[in-house]
């Protein structure tokens, strides 16, 4: 929760109505901008012309990648390729490279024709000849010699040179790799022929701590602890246990943990009979520390086997022990649905635990009461957080979730209150933006306008572009707030019959938070008050120089070696190292300058690989600044025009192109639609597997693809939904229907989606005939609240990127959600 003291400094809740007011009534102090505020935000944001980008000497990529098809020693290869011959095209390429030595072709030439006969015939199903050819490679100095060994130690294991395969990886210059990656590439060949020592180490970087775990992570695990468990000795057997316990109580949905607990039993009984006792009777602190992980992981029924045993003997627990009994058990009774005892566990845990875990208590107790509606006890809970732990950097968000109790209990007043105060209270947390929207989204839903004026104008001075005053570190960027009260302000003024002030914050919406999901809102309400305004007024933006240049890398860091490396393997065609070489810049922990981001994305999208060089962009609209991590700010702060315009379909490439136009022609849903969903479903996986047992690349699980495929007389198997052309058919039918059943509020069926068609409609029944934003900021699911914001915002992106300007649904969507009075 980053601090943004120097924001208060900056404003000093003095202009636009920021300082709180005398006010003798008890009501928040929160409406005090004087009438004029909103045209004054609305004009200096919606009059800022885009500055002439500064000339950059940027590295050209054009040039810098010298790709191997222009290569004319490489024909034979290009020919067999694209006859898809691929071991007909590594012996050409090895044919190719023999006569370059023997034309005396210098070191550099030969490490790359080595490194592209390597990879090669590793694609073509040879790894001896692979192995020959990168080993021979990494003998050779330069920039390509630590790719070459990673990839002979890659070799050498697959082929059981397990010796062989670790000292190549100990030859890996650790500045051209990272470490996790050596690692990864090594460590069963270690568990195998290295030291026990050696091995453990690399598990507890690879596995160890839950931040450095990579996607399939358990499944590494298992084959390593299955490698060691082939050992004889007992050092390999607890090393092989250790392993396993990771598994067992740290993998997302227990993936691996049958297999890690057969594993275990096998390898127990091979220790000495006096620790076979200590693993077959663990004491009960192993016992909490075991269910606790479970808990945390969502793991609630493994968890729950566990505790409930220990919970019969509660009165033998000394108080630390009590206090993680009921943390744990609490947790894990939330996670299988019973509310009423895991807020009653938990609430045992706020009177027991002390220091850290008293803090853990009192929000967890606090948050199972509020979805329990004890609104009440979540008060106490929360005011009592704040009262222990002051400088917490929870405190902000216990005053925010006690003021959502307060208003879930009828008491607005309280609720007012207690959020009118958070800047005075909590001027370093990092929920005054949410604290500030909630009290505008509360006053709208109302109908008091003039009320959620006043929050509004101070949130769009304290997060946006307005009046000059954004910082950096201060606008909001990611997807499901950018722009919100820039939005927002423009719908009160338009209720406010300020016409004028309206239309100037709806444009600079668009230009301050672009193609965000409140882009998009403000794009369809300048539809409706004036038809075609926003795609003219887009279309006039996206003609203009971008308002800053895209960072570009340095052409004067082209000979630094991971660039160089990065640059010549994308010319061999090899995305898989492009993404090692990015790795070794800091790219993928985020610690990059920014200007590298594009410029990988760029490298992977050349080397063959869009779905890599979309993944390296997507998390440029995922996170806030304050957090630590660096990304593509292009993606956040710019329109796609000029040269952002590249930038952006990297991020939202087209992929699965055929398919799409299919689906979408058969079941009449538009194609920017079916990308926009696809993208953030999967991130264009056709293999991706989610924890609820979602598949494919439009993530279905196996019941609605079954109902589905039988409407398209589809025979039905639960692989059909990795096959990308059956998926993106099932998937775009099952959307159809939910268009179908919503009507013009179509943005009702990406909820749908998402959480069931089932849950809309009663939603709609609490809430008929709303205004669709507001509608969408109370729908009760977090995840589903977030995901059509992404989904919409996705939507517009596809569709000004890839649809000649027209903006179809995004303006001509119902802006109210159906009244089920009325239809029934």
């Amino acid at each position: 929760m980053g601090s943004r003291l120097g924001l208060f400094a900056l404003a000093g809740f003095v202009a636009l109505g920021c300082a709180p007011a005398t006010n003798t009534s008890g009501a928040p102090a929160v409406n005090t901008s004087s009438p004029s505020d909103a045209e004054a935000i609305a004009t200096a944001t919606a009059s800022t012309e885009p500055a002439p980008a500064p000339p950059v000497d940027a590295l050209d990529l054009a040039t810098a990648v010298q790709h191997w098809e222009s290569d004319a020693r490489l024909a034979a290869v290009k020919r067999e390729l694209d006859a898809d011959k691929p071991l007909a095209a590594a012996r050409a390429a090895h044919e190719a490279r023999v006569a370059a030595e023997a034309a005396g072709a210098a070191d550099a030439d030969r490490a790359k024709l080595l490194y592209f006969e390597g990879v090669l015939y590793a694609k073509a199903g040879v790894p001896d000849a692979a192995l020959d050819a990168f080993k021979t490679c990494a003998n050779l100095e330069g920039p390509l010699k630590a790719h070459a060994l990673l990839r002979a130690t890659e070799a050498a294991g697959a082929l059981g040179k397990h010796d062989a395969a670790v000292a190549f990886a100990a030859r890996i210059d650790e500045k051209a790799i990272t470490r996790a990656r050596i690692d990864a590439a090594s460590i069963e060949s270690l568990a195998r022929a290295g030291s026990v020592a050696d091995v453990k180490a690399a598990a507890t970087r690879l596995f160890g701590d839950p931040s450095s775990r990579k996607p399939g992570w358990a499944s590494l695990a298992l084959r390593v602890a299955k490698a060691l468990s082939k050992k004889p000795t007992a050092e390999h057997a607890r090393a092989a246990i250790e392993i396993a316990d990771w598994i067992r109580f740290d993998s997302a949905r227990g993936r691996g943990a049958g297999d890690a607990d057969k594993l275990t039993d096998e390898l127990v009984s091979r220790l000495p009979s006096a620790e076979q006792k200590l693993y077959k009777t663990p004491d009960t602190d192993t016992l909490l520390r075991r269910g606790r992980r479970l808990a945390d992981i969502d793991q609630s029924k493994r968890a729950l086997a566990i505790l409930d045993k220990i919970a019969k003997k509660r009165e033998k627990l000394d108080t630390t022990q009590a206090c993680a009994l009921s943390l744990a058990r609490g947790k894990a009774l939330g996670g299988v649905k019973r509310k009423g005892e895991a807020y009653e566990e938990l609430a045992v845990a706020a009177k027991t635990c002390a220091g850290d875990d008293l803090a853990e208590a009192l929000m967890a107790a606090g948050r199972a009461a509020a979805r329990s509606h004890l609104n009440d006890e979540a008060m106490q809970h929360f005011a009592r957080f704040e009262a222990a732990f002051p400088t917490h950097f929870n405190a902000d968000d216990a005053r925010l979730e006690g003021a959502r109790a307060a208003l879930d209990g009828g008491d607005a007043a309280k609720f007012k209150s207690m959020l009118a105060s958070m800047p005075d209270d909590h001027p370093k947390g990092d929920k005054l933006g949410d604290a500030l929207f909630a009290l505008a989204i509360e006053a709208m839903e109302r109908g008091a306008w003039s009320e959620a004026r006043g929050p509004l104008e101070r949130g769009a001075l304290l997060f946006s572009d307005s009046l000059g005053t954004k910082s950096e570190l201060s606008k909001e960027r990611v997807y499901l707030r950018a722009g919100r009260f820039t939005y927002f302000l423009g719908r009160t003024m338009a209720e406010l019959g300020d016409a004028r002030a309206s239309d100037k914050l709806y444009t600079a919406t668009l230009v301050e938070a672009p193609l965000s999901y409140y882009a998009a809102l403000a794009a369809a309400r300048l539809d409706e008050a004036s038809a075609g305004r926003s795609t003219t007024l887009l279309a006039e933006l996206l003609a203009k120089g971008p308002s800053s240049p895209v960072a570009a890398l340095a052409a004067s860091r082209a000979k630094e070696p991971q660039v160089e490396a990065a640059l010549l393997l994308t010319g061999l065609g090899d995305p898989r190292g492009v993404g090692d070489a990015l790795g070794a810049l800091g790219v993928y922990d985020h610690t990059a300058e920014a200007a590298t981001y594009a410029f990988g994305a760029k490298l992977l999208a050349m080397a063959g690989d869009p779905q890599a060089s979309h993944a390296l962009l997507r998390t440029a609209r995922e996170r806030d600044y304050g957090t630590g991590r660096f990304d593509c700010d292009t993606l956040a702060f710019e329109l796609p025009r000029g040269e952002a315009r590249a930038v952006w379909e990297l991020a939202f490439p087209r992929l699965f192109s055929s398919e799409v136009a299919a689906a979408s022609a058969e079941s009449n849903v538009p194609q920017p639609l079916v990308f926009a969903l696809m993208r953030e479903e999967s991130s264009f996986l056709p293999k991706a597997l989610s924890v609820s047992d979602a598949r494919g690349l439009m993530q279905l699980i196996p019941p609605t693809g079954r109902s589905t495929a039988r409407k398209l007389g589809l025979k039905y198997s639960d692989a059909l939904l990795y096959d990308p052309a059956a998926n993106v058919r099932i998937g775009t039918r099952f959307l159809a229907g939910l268009r179908q059943r919503f009507g013009e509020a179509r943005a009702l069926a990406i909820a749908g989606y998402n959480a069931g068609p089932g849950a809309p409609d009663s939603w709609i029944e609490e809430r008929p005939a709303w205004d669709l934003d507001l509608w969408v900021e109370r729908i009760p699911y977090t995840e589903t609240r977030n995901y059509v914001k992404r989904v919409w915002s996705s939507y517009f992106v596809y569709q000004v990127l890839y649809e000649g300007g027209a903006l179809g649904e995004i303006t001509t969507v119902s802006s109210k959600v159906p009244d089920k009075r009325k239809t029934g």
